[in-house]
C-alpha cells in the first residue's frame, strides 16, 4: 500500500518539474525586451513587413477591443489607415521562461489616432514567444485595457 501511493505521489509530481520556469538568462531577456521594443516601432511605422517576421504563422490575438485575430487579420490591420499609433512605450517588463517558450508581460500605454480621432490607452499585455530554428516569434499576444496600472 505504501508503494502504491508513493508512485501515485511520484506521477502526480511529475508535470511539476516538467513545466517549471526557469530563470531567464540575461540574453534570452534582453533578446525578448529588444523584440518586444522592435514590434512597438514597427507598429508606429506601420511596417508590416518587419511584423510578419516578428509574428508566428499561427498567432492569435486577443485584443483590447476584446476580439480574437489571426496573424493576416493583425498584419491586415496594420497596413490600413484608420489606426495611427504615433507613440507606444512598455514598462514593467516581466520575463519568463519555459523551455524554447517564453512569456513576457507588461504595461503599455499607446496614444495617436484613430479614423481621425485621438486616442490614449493604458493597460496590461501579456505574449507568448516560441524559440524555433534558433528565431523567436510571437504565437500569441493579449492586452487588456485599465485605467490604473501598478
Amino acid at each position: 500500500m505504501k508503494f502504491i501511493a508513493t508512485l501515485c505521489l511520484s506521477l502526480l509530481a511529475l508535470p511539476l518539474f516538467a513545466q517549471d520556469a526557469r530563470p531567464a538568462n540575461d540574453s534570452d531577456v534582453n533578446q525578448l525586451i529588444a523584440l518586444e521594443k522592435m514590434w512597438n516601432q514597427v507598429q508606429m511605422l506601420r511596417d508590416w513587413r518587419a511584423l510578419d517576421n516578428l509574428i508566428g504563422d499561427r498567432f492569435l490575438g486577443t485584443y483590447s477591443s476584446g476580439h480574437l485575430g489571426r496573424k493576416a487579420d493583425f498584419i491586415e490591420n496594420t497596413r490600413k489607415n484608420h489606426v495611427k499609433p504615433a507613440h507606444v512605450t512598455i514598462d514593467h517588463l516581466q520575463v519568463e521562461l519555459y523551455g524554447d517558450t517564453a512569456i513576457v508581460a507588461g504595461v503599455y500605454r499607446t496614444q495617436g489616432t484613430e479614423n481621425g480621432k485621438p486616442y490614449d490607452e493604458l493597460g496590461r499585455f501579456t505574449d507568448t514567444w516560441v524559440r524555433a530554428r534558433n528565431k523567436w516569434q510571437c504565437v500569441a499576444a493579449h492586452a487588456s485595457p485599465s485605467e490604473n496600472q501598478q
